[in-house]
């Protein structure tokens, strides 16, 4: 019985959510080239994403309710192990080396020579800002004078 109340709910809301056939329309109509196939890539992924997420989602309710603790099992604090110093620093210090090569092999040179150069098809433009400024005067009644 618990679980006849467990699935009515969920089937209702999966069988009354629309369907990507009885979806309503997005507010913008595409009208570029490509809508078409974008739009059906669009709903390709997302049919293959929720069936996806249906069936991890259903093992995963369904192992927790099957294999769930049935009595209380007495606690008791396995043995605590400790002194390996090396293999404490191994594992915080590997990642940390990873994370810094990464980081040297993504960072811009910093060789004046190598920062400086232009690749032979490079296009050179120059952008000009101007400065535009502008006074307004307010009256004494809204600027909070007398």
């Amino acid at each position: 019985m618990r679980r006849v109340l467990l699935a009515a709910p969920l089937a209702v809301v999966f069988f009354a959510s629309p369907m990507p056939a009885a979806a309503q329309s997005w507010v913008v109509v595409p009208a570029s080239d490509g809508a078409d196939i974008m739009s059906q890539l669009f709903w390709f992924t997302l049919v293959l994403a929720t069936i996806v997420f249906v069936l991890i989602e259903g093992l995963l309710i369904y192992s927790s309710l099957r294999f769930r603790r049935r009595a209380p099992l007495p606690f008791h604090e396995p043995p605590q192990i400790h002194g390996n110093t090396r293999l404490e620093v191994m594992w915080a210090t590997v990642p940390v080396g990873r994370a810094v090569g990464v980081l040297a092999k993504a960072a811009p040179p910093t060789d004046a020579s190598a920062a400086t150069a232009i690749p032979a098809m490079a296009i050179r433009f120059t952008l000009i800002f101007i400065r535009v400024t502008s006074s307004v005067r307010l009256p004494t009644s809204v600027r909070g004078g007398r």
